[in-house]
């Protein structure tokens, strides 16, 4: 099902032939992201991918719009805390064209001084339209009550002072730290040939040479606290959460597990009694998240102030009861199940299937195939639920993080502690 090479250079070519499909998702994936910057650069990894598509020494932004659009394909990016994908779904014929026009813009890019200075007010625009949002502006405000002091802490997308100090050569400095090839992966599924597919990177990558980066990224220490941010809203926006599993931890399974039975469906514990229940919200959930070497598992609601109060009494008492009383067997079953059904129907995306490839080659982590991770899900037990539960969920390693208007946001972090 997979196969696997690696060029003279050092890039990591991974692919999955999916043969009753005609299109090829190919991901492009780069081992930086916003946990590898100093403050004084933050936002630098967000900005390059931006500036890889602002044209290249051959070709324009319009060229590398038009190339894609041309062929019926799509192209995009994102940046996240530990890497940058660069991704393109296209037919299985122009294999050729994504693999060449993602090189190229990684490699080739021009950062023209104009462009540079035009996309900072592309990006403080982003800025502006995440300070907007406080349902996602929560999630990093959680992140800086976990791991205040960080770069892990920090927003990707840097802040208003770093984008408008970004200069060509700070961007130039960072490509050529980390835009190297042992720290690239080559990620495709679909309708591929493995062999077509490297002798195309052998082809237009194999040359590219870079000084090999040295990866100084430090080991994050949780020291949990509660955060809040004064803000006019109409609701309270409160994230609770503990330190939780890397993604080399054998137990993530089992987290997963205990992210269903806790908020991860309409299900769940805590939609049935906050929402169902009581109808003290309209959104509450829970979610994990993982790094290479540490990670969290978080409870979101957003309340209004007035009902904030039973809100957290709620999530404290099914928290404890977890970890004091376990989880019911009908609960278990259908946790499991919903766990395997979610990784069953991500697999019938192309994009998704070359996703869980770049990732596992990025991490350099064991690659098992959907049937393994399906037994490795059968063969939890309720007691080992209830063990992570007790492991994980203890109040002294709570940390939270609130958005409200100022008395409200205090008074409600009385409540969490």
């Amino acid at each position: 099902m997979y196969r696997r090479h690696v060029l003279k250079n050092g890039i990591r070519i991974i692919s999955e032939r999916v043969p009753h499909v005609r299109s090829i998702s190919i991901g492009f994936w780069v081992g930086v992201g916003g946990r590898d910057e100093e403050l004084c650069n933050s936002g630098v990894s967000h900005f390059v991918e931006h500036m890889c598509f602002k044209g290249t020494t051959t070709r324009s932004a319009r060229d590398i719009a038009e190339a894609i659009d041309g062929v019926g394909g799509q192209i995009d990016a994102f940046t996240t805390k530990e890497y940058t994908c660069y991704y393109t779904r296209i037919l299985d014929k122009h294999l050729s064209l994504g693999i060449e026009l993602l090189g190229d813009m990684l490699f080739n890019s021009k950062l023209d001084p104009e462009d540079i200075e035009r996309e900072k007010g592309v990006i403080l625009e982003e800025i502006n339209m995440y300070e907007d949002s406080p349902d996602d502006q929560i999630h990093d405000l959680f992140m800086t009550a976990l791991w205040e002091g960080d770069p892990l802490s920090a927003n990707i997308l840097g802040t208003s002072d770093t984008v408008k100090g970004m200069t060509r050569e700070t961007l130039l400095q960072h490509i050529h730290r980390y835009y190297v090839p042992e720290n690239i992966v080559i990620a495709a599924a679909g309708n591929v040939d493995h062999e077509e597919l490297v002798k195309l990177c052998e082809r237009f990558l194999e040359k590219k040479v870079r000084k090999r980066n040295e990866n100084t990224r430090r080991i994050a220490t949780p020291c949990p606290q509660i955060i809040v941010k004064s803000k006019p809203t109409e609701q309270i926006h409160i994230l609770l959460g503990v330190p939780g599993l890397s993604r080399n931890d054998p137990a993530k399974y089992c987290l997963g597990v205990l992210d269903n039975i806790t908020g991860g469906g309409m299900s769940s514990r805590l939609f049935q009694r906050l929402r169902e229940d009581r109808g003290l919200v309209y959104n509450a959930y829970s979610y994990i998240s993982m790094f290479h070497d540490t990670g969290y598992f978080a409870i979101y609601v957003g309340t209004s102030f007035d009902k904030a109060k039973e809100v957290i009494e709620i999530i404290k008492e099914e928290l404890k009861s977890l970890h004091v009383n376990g989880v019911t067997n009908l609960e278990f079953k259908r946790a499991k199940e919903q766990l395997k059904g979610t990784l069953i129907l991500n697999l019938e995306s192309t994009t998704n299937r070359m996703s869980r490839l770049g990732l596992i080659e990025t991490f350099q982590e064991e690659l098992h195939t959907p049937d393994d991770i399906i037994h490795k899900i059968d063969s939890i037990t309720k007691d080992e639920v209830l063990h992570l539960s007790k492991q994980l969920l203890k109040e002294n390693s709570l940390a939270a993080a609130v958005i409200g208007s100022n008395e409200k946001g205090d008074e409600v972090k009385r409540w969490i502690e």
